[in-house]
């Protein structure tokens, strides 16, 4: 159930790690992850797409695949993203 306006329109990704417990969290709010998905693809999206979704997807990738470099002794996987978004 949405709760309010700025609710409907947000963006989460998210990543659950094996072993090591934990989760890696990234929220934007639809339009700035439209923005930053165009800028990072190198082309012009308006409104939400798959490629949006699978672009958010790969941006969250890259922030927690930089985030465990070095961590190695943590025995740390990642799995694949989820994207959830509001109507």
């Amino acid at each position: 159930m949405v709760r309010s306006e700025a609710a409907k329109y947000k963006m989460i990704e998210v990543i659950n790690a094996s072993e090591t417990t934990g989760t890696v969290v990234l929220s934007l709010y639809r339009e700035t992850a439209i923005k930053i998905v165009s800028k990072f693809a190198s082309a012009k999206y308006t409104t939400l797409t798959y490629s949006i979704l699978g672009g958010f997807g790969d941006l969250i990738n890259i922030v927690a695949g930089n985030t465990i470099q070095g961590l190695e002794d943590f025995k740390i996987v990642i799995s694949l993203p989820g994207v959830i978004t509001g109507s």
